[in-house]
């Protein structure tokens, strides 16, 4: 279950893209020039991944074979996407899922607001209009 914080950071982010590729093989790029491939286990609000079955390679060229391994998402530089996935249809999915129906009307102010006062200004009230009378 996500937090409110990571429900709205999935929800205005492409976080929620990774959360369509959970159960999918594929290639997580780090910041250190290394990568991951490996099947995708979990994504949370922050974009911190889990993965199983992982291929790592070190920036040097060593390749290494682990059970298990966790990203923190501020090193992830790029995630590779495969072919087969529809992206569109993937981040409306995972949107609703999430919570955020989208919806027809804009976010206002309210109804019958009337424009906004800065500070000192007081409300201005104004006087009805009086009836002239003709001189002659």
């Amino acid at each position: 279950m996500l937090s409110i914080r990571e429900k709205f950071k999935a929800g205005n982010s492409l976080t929620c893209l990774l959360h369509a590729l959970i159960g999918r093989v594929t290639t997580v790029e780090l910041r250190n020039e290394s990568f991951a491939k490996g099947r995708i286990v979990n994504v949370d609000g922050f974009m911190n991944v889990q993965m199983s079955n992982v291929c790592f390679m070190h920036q040097n060229g060593k390749n290494s074979e682990l059970d298990h391994f966790f990203v923190q998402g501020q090193q992830i530089r790029y995630v590779q996407i495969p072919d087969d996935v529809n992206i569109v249809s993937a981040m409306q999915h995972e949107v609703a899922m999430m919570g955020f129906a989208e919806r027809d009307q804009g976010r206002g102010r309210g109804r019958g607001r009337g424009r906004g006062r800065g500070r000192g200004q007081e409300r201005r009230t104004y006087k009805p209009a009086t009836k002239r009378t003709e001189q002659s």
